[in-house]
């Protein structure tokens, strides 16, 4: 080979090694060995790169919630009964009714809206549920004073059907202002409460099944609360907690 080829081709070899140098020293620059587009559809992400869906927010602040999945615990059984028996039967049925009540409110309401489901994101779903449910409260209170409140059933035990009937948890934790308790479910449908009158034609466009909790804390129910599971959505939004 005549000197001048010799010293182009170590000229390019000496290039080809300074620029990857380059490539691999270079401020945020990152080489990733994996497939890529292939002409198909394939976007060659990683998994790394997989987008994760923001929790959705609730008035629990950090306080821990059971997974809808997760099946009850004898022990998680026991110490539910006993909560539940504590508490003025008349008192839980009337309780009961009324968190039911308002989650059919809150449901048929927006519902009644006619917003496009296509449209509706979790964020939005979660703000209008945080604007009827003091307006619900206070027509499920209207309600229970004309209502005839006399052989409505007395939960025993929660609903623990709830977590497979509807995916929703059937224990849930609220912290108020004046009250931290746990809230067990007592109803739970995709159309009216079983006490409630017929207030809504429900469409079940928006909210495909709701859950109502009764909050006990000691010997005293103290609050309602309510999750949801929208038609977009497997996890139940919520809890969404108000003060009896």
């Amino acid at each position: 080979m005549a000197k001048t080829d010799r010293k182009l081709s170590y000229d390019s070899n000496v290039l080809s090694v300074a620029v990857s140098l380059a490539l691999l020293t270079a401020p945020g620059c990152t080489i990733r060995l994996g497939p890529g587009t292939d002409g198909t559809g394939g976007s060659g992400r990683t998994d790394d790169q997989t987008e994760q869906a923001d929790p959705m927010p609730s008035d629990t602040g950090d306080a821990q919630q059971p997974q809808p999945n997760q099946e009850a615990t004898p022990e998680e059984m026991q110490t539910a009964a006993d909560a539940l028996a504590q508490v003025d039967p008349q008192e839980l049925a009337l309780a009961s009714a009324k968190a039911g009540y308002a989650a059919y409110f809150v449901q048929g309401s927006i519902e009644s809206l006619g917003l496009d489901p296509n449209t509706l994101d979790d964020a939005t779903l979660s703000q209008l549920i945080e604007q009827y449910m003091p307006q619900a409260m206070n027509e499920a209170n209207k309600w229970a004073l004309t209502a005839d409140t006399s052989n409505l059933p007395i939960p025993e035990n929660p609903r623990w059907d709830c977590r497979r009937l509807y995916g929703c948890p059937s224990r849930v934790h609220c912290v108020r202002p004046t009250w931290d308790a746990f809230c067990f479910a007592t109803d739970c449908d995709e159309a009216k409460c079983r006490s409630c009158p017929d207030i809504f034609n429900l469409s079940n466009l928006l909210i495909k099944s709701w859950c109502a909790y009764v909050c006990i804390d000691g010997s005293k129910t103290v609050g309602i609360a309510a999750t949801v599971i929208s038609h977009w959505r497997t996890e139940p939004i919520g809890p969404f907690c108000v003060q009896l």
